[in-house]
């Protein structure tokens, strides 16, 4: 058990997250770290947020590609780091 672990079954806003953690460790059959796991809830909301159906504003949708594209180089970034 690594220290992110630790601080984060301390935490109680980082208890949901070290939950997250788990079950992506349990799914990709690797070890997910606490900011590894934050990353890619990130990037899976702002993923919806790209793909929602409504017929929102251009500006909406680039902020949102924007922010979309950002949660995945830093999802990226984050699991290269392990």
């Amino acid at each position: 058990m690594n220290i992110e672990t630790i601080i984060s079954k301390k935490s109680s806003s980082f208890n949901v997250f070290g939950t997250v953690a788990e079950y992506y460790s349990h799914i990709l059959g690797e070890p997910v770290t606490v900011p590894q796991a934050k990353s890619m809830v990130c990037a899976q909301c702002a993923f919806v947020a790209v793909i929602m159906p409504l017929e929102l504003c251009a500006v909406y949708r680039v902020v949102a590609l924007l922010w979309f594209a950002m949660a995945l180089l830093q999802c990226r970034r984050r699991l290269s780091e392990s």
